[in-house]
């Protein structure tokens, strides 16, 4: 081995041993939340969270790895009903549009509700999966696992957005971090025809809109406790993380906005054959990052007036202090999409219903692996959480 070979794989060898030692330098939360006056029930899952500690897999050296596993293949066999629903146009006044950032006139769709098929009879928890995410999204199955054999027997659905879970788009009007009332009428329908508990469970982009509704809805929330996990808060600060960090600029923005343009792809005739007239095809499919796709179609089929006042107008931040249900935020310091550091920890202690907790380790893969066979630990959290407070 000559002398160049022999430093490379010292080099190698030293900043893998450098990041397992961080992964592993610190397991306990940070555990943010207002000291005075929070509501009982989330004290007493504060003083449970106190004493969990996140094992990351060892082998899952720094967030970017950790991120990986979130699509890796789940091996259980996770099936499920759907249930179609169609939903009708609807106009919103101005005072509407600016809490469920929508147009005048949302068209007609259809989004899913699956059912995760088990004898169970315990609360509902609705899953709302990632930008990109669906039902059959390996996090999405590994969670609805994990809530179906704990011992509260819990009932899992997915809901899938329009244009997402092999859902057919029939009009110009996509999902979004921000846009709320597809998912608060879906609420409505499982309200109206079921008489469990309703929880839910938001991932990423789902997790934001997930807050969202809970501090747009106040006390009228159907969803009567939430577990929001690796979501934006901040979306303005999400944005600016991912276009001037090395690893979002060349990496997770050009892989996202990739990933946007597969489901683009898929439903791209419907705006093709219904014309939108602020969305121009042709410029669309030349973007190359997330801010010139929301810029070229997002914004404006969300009625926004350009992609940074959709950002602003989708972030759950400015709606923390209205939630008035148990809702619990979980994140990772070394998540390379949504970091902790830009997480606004003075909103969360605003709000005596809402506690923040961080792990040192677990990148955005969602599930936080742990183990040598990476078992998702965030679900033990969500399972504790609504023990205590639902």
């Amino acid at each position: 081995m000559d002398l160049q070979s022999m430093m490379t794989g010292i080099a190698v060898g030293l900043l893998t041993a450098g990041m397992i030692w961080r992964s592993f330098r610190f397991r306990g939360l940070r555990i943010t939340y207002t000291e005075e006056d929070s509501h009982q029930k989330v004290l007493d899952f504060i003083e449970a969270a106190k004493g969990m500690k996140y094992f990351p897999t060892w082998y899952l050296a720094g967030g970017v790895l950790q991120t990986a596993t979130a699509d890796m293949p789940y091996m259980r066999d996770v099936k499920y009903k759907r249930e179609t629903l169609y939903l009708d146009e609807e106009s919103f006044t101005d005072e509407e549009k600016k809490h469920f950032c929508c147009p005048d006139v949302v068209p007609k769709g259809t989004v899913t509700l699956d059912w995760m098929v088990t004898e169970n009879t315990g609360p509902i928890v609705v899953i709302v999966p990632g930008l990109t995410g669906q039902s059959d999204s390996a996090y999405v199955q590994r969670t609805a696992m994990e809530l179906a054999l704990a011992r509260e027997r819990y009932q899992p659905c997915v809901f899938n957005p329009r244009g997402r879970g092999g859902v057919q788009l029939e009009t110009p009007f996509l999902y979004s971090c921000g846009y709320t009332h597809d998912f608060r009428r879906a609420m409505q329908h499982i309200k109206t025809t079921k008489t469990e508990k309703i929880l839910a469970v938001g991932f990423s982009m789902g997790a934001n809109y997930l807050a969202k509704y809970m501090g747009e809805e106040k006390s009228k929330s159907l969803v009567e406790g939430a577990c929001c996990l690796a979501g934006p808060v901040d979306c303005p600060e999400l944005m600016e993380n991912l276009t001037k960090g090395v690893l979002g600029k060349y990496l997770f923005d050009p892989f996202l906005t990739k990933s946007l343009h597969r489901v683009r792809e898929t439903v791209g005739r419907v705006f093709e054959e219904i014309p939108h007239p602020g969305v121009d095809v042709d410029e669309l499919k030349k973007a190359t990052t997330l801010w010139e796709f929301d810029n070229r179609v997002t914004a404006p089929t969300m009625g926004c007036r350009d992609a940074d006042d959709y950002y602003d107008q989708s972030s759950c931040m400015r709606f923390l202090e209205h939630i008035s249900h148990p809702t619990m935020f979980l994140h990772a310091e070394n998540d390379p999409i949504v970091p902790a550091r830009c997480l606004p920890y003075l909103h969360f202690k605003q709000n005596p219903n809402i506690v923040s907790l961080v792990t040192t380790s677990g990148g955005h893969s969602m599930a936080w692996p742990t183990g040598t066979t990476m078992e998702p630990w965030s679900p033990s959290v969500c399972i504790e959480f609504f023990r205590k407070t639902a």
